[in-house]
């Protein structure tokens, strides 16, 4: 209305298909909208956007290089054309003015043009700004619930074992993770661990590693020990897991009457076993490969089962590779000799000391440095 134009329309950019696509108009035909040459970025748009400036166009029949548009629109001999663009100078889209006569429009027009092509731009920007924030915020809901959710699928309780303390620590390096802890009953009633890493991280290792949980939950109590358990894990997870994704893990049995623990370990790190009689400390790692990497022939047969005595102050610790890979901020390594060092200063006390002493020499090792994988570890403890 104020330039007076015969029709207008705006486009806006689509920066995934780099194209200009129309949103809005006053008088265009169908067959225009259908027909429109200034959706693609060359020719006169390619102009506008490098120029970053309206663009006036006095008389398009005299343009051999816009025939095209001329004849798309052959009403129109004057035409404006303007830049929508953000405060940091990125496309948003573009604006147009048409007349039917030659010389339609004077400077004045093109400036109003400009004023309104930066109104529109503040407009539309922050319309987009506003819809990214409302989708951020949904998002981080969903991923607050989603948090919440995993944390109830670990345990909430330790196991009470006579003669034994148990504790464990479960930390995810974003809102949801990979790794995963539980404690079972075989059938024959003895207490079962299990600690899993599932590749990757984020969302899709966290739903893998409630399927894993699942599983490990099902299964447990129709199975006699870690070997079985593993072997009939590995089987399912095959048949549903990305070929891509694997899963780590610890699946072991405490028969706390004869104090023998014995896992099998299915490409996870290692057990560390504090014998308090000898003051040592064993780094244990039986062969094994990832759960859902082979469909079980292969699996079953490289797996095997590692057996130990339980002394009185002897301490059994399993984690997952987020604690031995955490890095300091000059890139150096927790590791696993760091750990035994500590079993070795730190055996004298209990379980749940034990766990809150191990969390205070990460962080003092990390400092400010940011978590880049998960955190879980569990520590077994048999009295003195």
């Amino acid at each position: 209305q104020v330039l007076e134009s015969q029709s207008t329309w705006l486009e806006t950019y689509d920066e995934s298909a780099h194209k200009l696509s129309l949103k809005s108009h006053i008088n265009l035909t169908q067959d225009q909208i259908i027909r429109n040459p200034l959706e693609t970025i060359e020719g006169l748009n390619s102009r506008v956007i490098r120029e970053k400036v309206p663009v006036l166009l006095n008389d398009l029949a005299q343009q051999a290089d816009l025939q095209h548009i001329s004849e798309w629109k052959q009403e129109a001999r004057s035409l404006l054309a303007a830049p929508l663009l953000s405060n940091r100078g990125q496309l948003m889209g573009m604006i147009y003015a048409s007349k039917p006569q030659a010389f339609g429009f004077d400077n004045q027009d093109l400036q109003l043009m400009e004023g309104f092509a930066n109104q529109a731009s503040i407009a539309l920007e922050n319309a987009m700004l506003w819809t990214r924030s409302l989708e951020k915020e949904r998002l981080e809901q969903e991923l607050r619930v989603a948090r919440e959710m995993q944390l109830k699928l670990v345990p909430q309780t330790m196991p009470e074992i006579d003669g034994y303390e148990v504790d464990s620590y479960f930390l995810t390096a974003y809102d949801v993770g990979g790794d995963y802890y539980d404690f079972v009953s075989f059938n024959d009633k003895a207490d079962g661990f299990v600690i899993g890493d599932v590749s990757g991280k984020g969302t899709s290792a966290a739903f893998y590693m409630a399927e894993f949980k699942g599983v490990c939950e099902t299964l447990a109590g129709n199975v006699k020990g870690p070997v079985e358990m593993a072997s009939q894990v590995n089987r399912i997870i095959y048949n549903t897991i990305e070929k891509q994704s694997f899963i780590t893990g610890i699946f072991a049995k405490l028969y706390a009457k004869k104090h023998r623990f014995e896992f099998v370990r299915a490409g996870h790190t290692p057990v560390l076993h504090y014998r308090a009689k000898e003051g040592k400390v064993d780094c244990l790692e039986p062969a094994g490969m990832g759960v859902g990497l082979e469909s079980g022939r292969l699996f079953d047969k490289v797996l095997e089962l590692k057996s130990v005595k339980v002394g009185p102050g002897d301490v059994l610790l399993m984690f997952t590779d987020g604690l031995v890979e955490l890095r300091n901020a000059e890139g150096e390594e927790f590791e696993v000799e760091r750990l035994e060092e500590f079993l070795l200063k730190s055996s004298d006390l209990p379980a749940t000391e034990l766990k809150e002493a191990l969390l205070k020499e990460v962080i003092d090792f990390i400092g400010e440095t940011a978590l880049h994988d998960d955190l879980t570890m569990i520590a077994i403890k048999r009295k003195s």
